[in-house]
């Protein structure tokens, strides 16, 4: 596994002796997820200290470190000073040029593309790293602005990747040739010809992003937006230089020293780090590593006049770690464009070292045991102060507007700068605003949807190209309000309760606040800012109903119960937007609900769904996927009507299916029983008035959404609609469903015409005489005696229906452009006749 190194170098406040430092002492934190800490000595004439690693959440501890020192810690190069005895907390510095670091996953991606989006907290991209746990294969890493499809930021070329425990790297050179801004959202992506698999998180441990992957059948990518991605990125942060970097290794030797030069960028040396792992098979000690600065010399003689202090370091604990060494800001000054060259011995003789083979990036020359190898480089880093950074200052950090649910952020910077916050509850919980790229002095930042009577501590940051990064070290902080809750009950005016109402409510401080009512008419909104709102109910078939001036208090609530007038028939929840809340399975309005193996759920985007099945229309859609497992489902609701009436249940399917087995393993029934007989087995009934099975004859190819429709005449004041599918073992069956309602079928246009806004209803026996050709995005039809004529918009047409087709319409009336028209119709063509004049729209309308 890769892993990340961070080192500690102890310097001595004073000169003194091993045998003077009676007092021990200890220090502890969080730096990264399984990073390596190393404590080092400062001069030669210091013991070696102790190497720990870090847990997968980030913790560490050191002890037995001498007492009354001078440290510094290469994470963000802090210095601190240790007094005996003390034990000491030193945590990741802020800004941390680790952008993204997800460790292993419980579950994986199997694609030929996927990606995952992250914010960087620093100028200068300096690698990728992602583990694949399939059969090996070569993956390209490309880094692009905002998300998929966005700008191209830098193509890092193809990489060979082995299994879970091997990583493949993407290593930018030369070091801060690829520049982004800190703060705002980039994507990388990763592709393939064979698949890969990559480990993810299904936690969403990294709230800042989100994982992108391919459909295989469109090529279309889809978000998973609580999936993140195993994965590390790191970056530069704008007051360190980056002067090298080789990774990953290629070959191991036995070496009595090694040195690699590199060319200087910025102005002192800091931190080196190399791969020269203790390897416990091996009889020698892990201590007495010297690690020296010194100038550049040339092939034949490389090692020139040493700079600084040396650095005793020892290597890690095991075979798969590093070693390195840490010096304070201007022990070993350097010059930007002047070579210079890292000397690495031990004193107690070899050691093992990696070095990375067939190198032509120019990244430096390799020398092992005195003799310069071609086109080599030792696998590891260097770092220095940056040249060149403008100071960018910070002040007048301000807490406004604090409300329960939201609150106001300001600063002021001394130059003009882009404003950003990242705030959190717990360390785990970080995450930031979008970025704001407008430079102004003056920053203002909003925080929403926050919880109410929670402490959030937060870091403000401000960025400007040619200065450094500035930001807050995280001390700020503020406490949330006590909100508010709003519930409450909706019924229609039978006294029957009111399922998939919308409740929403007036704007607030901090926006509206909304929710859905569920199987017994019941919703509940929590964590609303006190005040007073307008509320309003709302649903298709019903009237839209109003309550003013309700207060809602703090740590309170307001009961807000509503009654709903029926302005026609309407099935609940029928394009399935209320998503799946409670385990087993509620399906909102769809109370009866009985499967064989495992039940149908709602899938709502993002993320895609398998095969690229997109909702036909809204967010959501009802859904059974099995992958060789048989099954069956039947999904009912009970719709109230007027008895002795004719309705019209229609609804929307798509069928999916691999492998070689035939369609008819996928089958799909829409059914209607006019008794409005209401019980789990009501689907086994033989009066049912029943569809054909539903089949799709294309292998490895969805269908398209298509309609299919029942009729029947009620025999009481209900009917009851059943939605049924059946699946045969295999590899991939999916029957899906969406857009279902019912309509009354209406005798003629008048009557139709004559019903309230809102009401589906059905006409038959009408005669196109304007069709999408003449008019883009809607048909003209009007009655057989040209006595009535209507519009009709959305929905999906025959693409043979022409002027002069007779057909039967179903949709819901609305108003458009002052005149009735029925919308989100579905259009049956049924015969043709005599094309006839247009009487219903003017000439302009017409084009």
């Amino acid at each position: 596994m890769l892993r990340y190194a961070v080192f500690v170098c102890i310097a001595l406040a004073t000169i003194v002796t091993p045998q003077v430092c009676l007092g021990v002492a200890s220090i502890h934190g969080k730096i990264g997820s399984e990073t390596y800490v190393y404590v080092n000595a400062v001069g030669n004439d210091q013991g070696n200290g102790s190497t720990r690693t870090a847990n997968v959440t980030g913790d560490y501890s050191i002890g037995n470190l001498p007492g009354n020192r001078w440290y510094i810690i290469s994470d963000g190069l802090q210095k601190f000073y240790l007094a005996e005895g003390e034990d000491k907390e030193v945590n990741q510095a802020p800004g941390f040029p680790l952008a993204y670091d997800i460790t292993y996953g419980p579950d994986c991606i199997k694609s030929k593309k996927a990606g995952q989006t992250f914010i960087p907290n620093a100028e200068y991209l300096e690698h990728i790293a992602t583990t694949n746990a399939f059969n090996p294969v070569q993956i390209t890493c490309r880094v692009y602005k905002d998300g998929p499809g966005g700008e191209l930021v830098w193509d890092g070329g193809s990489r060979g990747t082995g299994n879970l425990n091997w990583w493949a790297v993407w290593v930018v050179n030369p070091p801060g040739s690829v520049k982004l801004i800190p703060g705002k959202r980039y994507y990388v992506e990763f592709t393939s010809d064979s698949y890969f698999m990559i480990p993810k998180h299904d936690t969403n441990p990294y709230r800042d992003g989100m994982t992108y992957i391919v459909n295989e059948l469109s090529n279309q990518m889809g978000a998973m937006t609580n999936t993140d991605l195993t994965m590390n990125i790191g970056c530069q942060k704008p007051d360190l230089s980056q002067e090298y970097y080789s990774h990953p290794a290629a070959t191991t030797a036995w070496v009595g020293s090694v040195y690699q030069s590199y060319t200087a960028k910025g102005t002192s040396l800091r931190n080196v780090w190399f791969f020269l792992p203790w390897d416990f098979s091996q009889s020698y000690s892990r201590d007495n590593f010297i690690f020296s600065l010194h100038h550049y010399g040339g092939r034949a003689n490389p090692i020139g006049a040493q700079i600084g202090p040396a650095k005793r370091a020892s290597a890690g604990i095991d075979y798969s770690d590093g070693c390195g060494a840490v010096w304070d800001a201007g022990e070993c000054p350097t010059v930007p464009g002047q070579q210079y060259i890292i000397k690495v011995t031990k004193t107690d003789g070899g050691f093992v070292a990696w070095y990375k083979t067939n190198d032509t990036s120019g990244n430096g020359d390799f020398f092992k045991d005195g003799q310069f190898v071609e086109n080599a480089t030792l696998v590891g880093k260097i770092i220095a102060d940056a040249a060149d950074q403008l100071p960018l200052n910070i002040s007048n950090v301000s807490v406004t507007s604090l409300g329960t649910t939201g609150v106001r952020i300001t600063w002021n910077t001394d130059v003009a700068a882009m404003s950003q916050v990242e705030y959190w509850t717990s360390a785990s919980d970080h995450q930031h605003t979008l970025l704001d790229e407008t430079l102004t002095t003056s920053h203002s930042v909003d925080l929403t949807r926050l919880l109410g009577n929670k402490t959030y501590y937060f870091r403000v940051k401000s960025y400007r190209e040619g200065y450094v990064y500035a930001m807050t070290d995280g001390s700020h902080h503020f406490t949330t309000g006590c909100p508010g809750t709003i519930f409450g009950t909706v019924i229609d005016d039978t006294l029957q309760p009111v399922v998939g109402a919308t409740i929403t409510t007036s704007n607030g401080p901090f926006g509206s606040y909304s929710a859905i009512t569920d199987n017994t008419g019941y919703y509940i909104i929590e964590n609303v800012e006190p005040g007073t709102y307008d509320i309003t109910a709302s649903r298709d078939g019903l009237q839209t109903t109003h309550l003013e001036n309700q207060f809602v208090p703090s740590c309170g609530f307001a009961v807000c119960d509503f009654t709903m007038p029926s302005m026609g028939e309407y099935v609940a929840n029928g394009g399935f937007e209320a998503e799946n809340t409670l385990s087993p399975p509620n399906i909102v309005g769809w109370p009866l609900l009985t499967w064989s193996t495992q039940p149908p759920s709602v899938h709502c985007e993002p993320p895609t769904f398998f095969a690229d099945i997109h909702p036909r229309s809204g967010s959501c859609f009802l859904a059974k996927a099995g992958n060789w497992t048989a099954g069956n489902g039947f999904v009912g609701q009970s719709v109230r009507v007027q008895p002795g009436k004719t309705y019209r249940l229609t609804a929307h399917y798509r069928i999916y299916w691999m492998g070689t087995h035939p369609s008819y393993t996928v089958m799909m029934v829409l059914a209607a029983d006019p008794t409005g007989y209401a019980g789990s087995d009501g689907y086994t009934k033989a009066w049912l008035v029943r569809s054909p099975y539903l089949t799709w004859s294309q292998q490895g190819v969805a269908s398209p959404w298509l309609p299919v429709t029942v009729e029947c005449t009620a025999q009481t004041d209900r009917i009851t609609a059943w939605l049924m599918y059946y699946q045969t073992n295999g590899e991939w069956r999916i029957a899906c469903w969406d857009d279902v309602y019912i309509s009354r079928v209406v005798n003629s246009l008048p009557l139709a015409k004559a019903e309230p806004n809102g009401t589906r209803v059905a006409v038959k026996n009408l005669v196109v005489t304007a069709s999408k050709a003449q008019l883009g995005d809607k048909l003209y039809v009007e009655s057989a005696n040209r006595t009535s004529g209507i519009q009709v918009y959305l929905g999906q047409f025959d693409s043979t229906v022409v002027e002069g087709d007779v057909v039967t319409v179903e949709g819901k009336l609305v108003n458009r452009d002052g005149e009735r028209a029925l919308e989100d119709c579905v259009v049956t063509k049924t015969g043709t006749t005599t094309p006839l004049t247009t009487l219903g729209l003017t000439a302009s309308k017409l084009g």
